[in-house]
């Protein structure tokens, strides 16, 4: 009896050491921070999209902007990183819209005894070039098996060059 739990005990190791093989997309960690005007963008989404027309291949990876503009990507099944080669690099920005434009003197901004939402100050709007992967001008190369860092500064006007 001792046998046979001994060598069921044999088995089970030797399964969970067999299953827990590499990445067979070689999924690498990237982390990184993203500034807007030189100050850190501590919302919406950063995306490493595979450059297809640099012949990679995959499935995406992403990671929502924390504070201090930190990002830790993460891919499908929550992967760590992103899979080897070029990327094309992009945001998102859930939700985001206009704020209200603000009311003229003539204007009541009262409802009763409610007043109006009024626009916040400082709200960063990231220009809409930068959130598809054909226009945001972004690019990083993730080499396998080194982990990497990628800073991105976004801006309101292109730089002339």
């Amino acid at each position: 009896m001792r046998r046979v739990v001994s060598g069921m005990a044999m088995l089970a190791i030797g399964m969970v050491v067999g299953c827990s093989r590499p990445d067979p997309l070689g999924f690498t960690p990237v982390t990184g921070r993203v500034t807007f005007e030189g100050e850190p963008l501590a919302r919406g989404e950063i995306r490493f999209s595979p450059d297809a027309t640099a012949g990679a291949t995959g499935p995406q990876s992403m990671s929502p902007l924390g504070p201090g503009g930190e990002f830790v990507l993460r891919g499908p099944g929550g992967r760590l990183g992103a899979v080897p080669g070029p990327h094309r690099v992009y945001f998102a920005m859930p939700g985001e819209t206009e704020p209200p434009a603000p009311p003229s003197d003539a204007e009541d901004t009262s409802v009763g005894h409610q007043e109006l939402p009024q626009p916040t100050a400082g709200v960063q709007k990231v220009p809409g070039r930068y959130l598809a992967p054909e226009t945001s001008g972004f690019t990083a190369t993730v080499t396998p098996g080194e982990p990497a860092r990628f800073d991105f500064e976004i801006v309101s006007t292109p730089q002339k060059k």
